[in-house]
């Protein structure tokens, strides 16, 4: 009975600490302003010794730390890669936890290419050891990268300790959101800027469900919105650039051995631009982690970056044709000789 008073008790100050931490960050104007004075709350709730907070930049394939502690390295930039903890925990959009991030076996059990740069260990001095990766997520789009060091005292942080970075992760994700302008929904932002009203996406969004049809083509037919419109829509949902389909472009056909375009296309992605070190995926839903894991499988690449577009638009890079001409295209004619 004890016991179960004391955890009790542990319980709701933590909830208390918790939702006092909630408001000021919601009050600040500026988070990369107010982490500052809200760092050792976070450290105490999180039992941790350091945190490092990224931020995704729409239009590159970093994340940018925009707080971390110590002032021995003033700014990090993490590419998303199969190659470092953060760059992958990004990537992959996966929780990461390691006991000691020095453990080679460790690592490659997440993923063979996976590694840490002990560069910045060296440089300031400070030894990591235990690693929590949270991705920084609003309403499905990623943010940034929540990176926490180390557990006070030694040892390694604990499911319970995972389970707190993922409730602030998610909190500091709604403050991302709105300094980045960002949006809760792929169709948000029309309805912010006012071509469609609330309630007509409402009743098209069930009558696409209904019917079994696609919701982007009913907008563009019968609401009249137009594909930049809706590409504007998706940017600030997703954070990542939109891109349109361009019949002048030559997909690489490196980035195309060895892959069966039936099966780019039920997946609706298409490696659009790059090589095998750095790769630019189009997708139409850059959110969805489990496609996202599978492009690493089926495309190996030192970086990724991603891009949004219509999935009739991939169809057509993959060789499905214009669907308004009824014509279609040889994928080999759109990345030459295979």
């Amino acid at each position: 009975m004890k016991d179960n008073t004391e955890s009790l008790q542990k319980s709701l100050e933590y909830q208390k600490k918790l939702n006092s931490l909630i408001q000021r960050i919601h009050a600040g104007d500026r988070f990369d302003q107010l982490l500052g004075d809200i760092e050792s709350d976070i450290l105490e709730l999180l039992d941790a010794e350091r945190i490092t907070v990224y931020q995704r930049t729409r239009n590159r394939r970093e994340i940018v730390s925009k707080y971390k502690s110590g002032d021995d390295i003033k700014e990090i930039r993490v590419k998303l890669s199969t190659a470092s903890i953060a760059g992958y925990a990004a990537l992959s959009q996966t929780v990461l936890r390691f006991k000691d991030v020095y453990d080679e076996s460790e690592l490659k059990a997440v993923h063979p290419n996976l590694s840490f740069n002990s560069e910045y260990d060296q440089k300031s001095g400070f030894r990591t050891r235990s690693v929590i990766a949270v991705p920084i997520k609003s309403d499905g789009a990623l943010l940034g990268l929540l990176q926490v060091l180390n557990k006070r005292g030694g040892g390694y942080f604990t499911e319970e300790d995972q389970a707190r970075a993922e409730e602030i992760a998610a909190v500091i994700g709604q403050k991302f959101r709105y300094e980045l302008k960002g949006t809760k929904s792929r169709y948000d932002y029309l309805v912010q800027t006012n071509r469609i009203k609330a309630e007509q996406l409402e009743e098209l969004t069930e009558r696409a469900k209904k019917e079994g049809s696609n919701l982007d083509t009913l907008l563009l037919n019968e609401a009249g919105i137009s594909r930049a419109e809706l590409g504007a829509s998706f940017e600030h949902y997703y954070q990542v650039p939109f891109r349109e389909y361009d019949p002048n472009h030559q997909i690489p056909s490196e980035l195309l051995k060895g892959i069966n375009p039936s099966y780019l296309q039920k997946q609706r992605w298409v490696p659009i631009e790059g090589d095998h070190d750095e790769v630019t995926i189009l997708i139409d839903d850059p959110s969805d982690a489990q496609r996202i894991m599978e492009i690493q499988r089926t495309l190996p690449a030192k970086t990724y970056s991603f891009q949004v577009g219509f999935a009739d638009d991939i169809l057509r890079y993959l060789g499905q044709g214009d669907p308004s001409s009824g014509t279609e295209t040889d994928l080999h004619e759109l990345v030459g000789k295979l």
